[in-house]
């Protein structure tokens, strides 16, 4: 269900971008894990982890964990469009180039939030269908 930023967004050059790098990257289980090993550690790399809020590590941790079950093959009932954004949502975070450099104190996370919140919003029944999946059959595994 789009709303109208919605609409905006997908109208993004950037985000344009981000989709089509996002379509080839979930065809392949190896570029799909390490688009998330690059994602986890820009999360908790100290220079960057303390920047970020609770609630985005929140999301980003989600998206990773069903990241890896899809790579994995365990998961396997996440729709494809879902993904595709997630994809391209954690591809705008794990990229240096974005309308507001993470390096400026205090506001260079907000695209990077603002970026990941929309993303969440926009594929919430697919990841809440997830949750539920991985709270009752997800094989537990260390990372």
């Amino acid at each position: 269900m789009e709303n109208q930023s919605d609409k905006e967004i997908h109208k993004t050059p950037l985000f344009k971008q981000l989709l089509k790098i996002a379509s080839d990257i979930i065809l392949s289980r190896f570029k799909l894990l390490k688009l998330a090993g690059q994602a986890a550690y820009k999360l908790f790399h100290p220079d960057t982890g303390e920047s970020v809020q609770t609630e985005i590590k929140h999301k980003l941790q989600l998206f990773l964990r069903m990241i890896k079950s899809i790579a994995k093959q365990e998961y396997k009932k996440f729709p494809k469009q879902s993904l595709i954004k997630i994809v391209a949502g954690v591809l705008y975070f794990v990229l240096v180039l974005d309308i507001l450099p993470d390096f400026i104190p205090f506001i260079g996370f907000l695209d990077d939030v603002f970026i990941i919140s929309w993303v969440y919003e926009s594929v919430k029944t697919d990841l809440e269908e997830f949750e539920e999946w991985e709270g009752t059959f997800a094989v537990e595994y260390e990372d």
